[in-house]
């Protein structure tokens, strides 16, 4: 039994890492925390109604579908995506060069209209 939860929190951390990384490289941490942020409180509602509603296609995902919908209906694991997306984005701004490309400006603008 023990070895079935550590291979389920591996799976869940390898699924995080993965979700992390393609959001950090895509440069969208920004709006993924808030949207993170804002389903948190009502993640296990959604879990469930994912599987009622999304049913009909999970097989054809394989057990991709069950593990993402399993990891994510879990408040803990979506703070954890957000933590490590926030040390990835830290890390990824120690090998940026200091000048900011325009996307990073338009970032900045908004979260500094959404902080206002």
């Amino acid at each position: 039994m023990d070895q079935d939860k550590t291979e389920l929190h591996d799976r869940e951390r390898n699924l995080i890492e993965k979700v992390a990384k393609t959001i950090v490289n895509r440069d969208m941490e920004f709006f993924a925390i808030m949207l993170l942020e804002t389903v948190k409180p009502v993640a296990w509602i959604s879990g469930e109604l994912s599987h009622f509603y999304l049913a009909a296609f999970l097989p054809l995902l394989d057990d991709k579908g069950y593990d993402f919908i399993d990891t994510f209906e879990q408040r803990s694991n979506i703070e954890a995506l957000i933590k490590r997306v926030k040390q990835l984005v830290k890390e990824k701004e120690k090998q940026r060069e200091n000048v900011p490309t325009t996307w990073d400006k338009i970032k900045s603008k908004f979260s500094n209209f959404i902080r206002q």
